[in-house]
């Protein structure tokens, strides 16, 4: 739970707090948890990218997209939030990636491969 404000009053509701989150982070003034909240925002849209950037990879590999899935479920890499992402992306509703092409046609659009 992320707080601000008045700080005896943020002590008084941390009881209420628990219902949400394990623990409550104080931060002071009001408007650095509007910050705190777009960094994280931040960190999970990278997160996600980057998910989505490696399954694009493993699959120009010609690996099993769901196989992929299934070994980042059981490792150490699942994400809370790559779960829900997860059964969009099996499901080929989203693709999170930014962009979808192979390394070929990244030199074929003018990128230059260095020798």
């Amino acid at each position: 739970m992320l707080s601000a404000g008045n700080e005896s009053t943020v002590e008084q509701l941390k009881p209420l707090f628990t219902a949400f989150g394990s623990q409550t982070f104080y931060y002071g003034e009001v408007g650095k948890v509007g910050g705190i909240k777009l960094m994280i925002n931040a960190l999970l849209g990278i997160f996600i990218q980057a998910y989505g950037e490696a399954l694009l990879f493993a699959e120009q590999y010609g690996i099993d997209k769901e196989q992929v899935i299934e070994m980042i479920s059981g490792s150490f890499y699942e994400q809370p939030d790559f779960s829900g992402e997860s059964a969009h992306v099996s499901a080929k509703r989203i693709c999170p990636c930014v962009y979808a092409q192979t390394h070929d046609q990244r030199f074929q659009s003018g990128a230059k491969r260095s020798s």
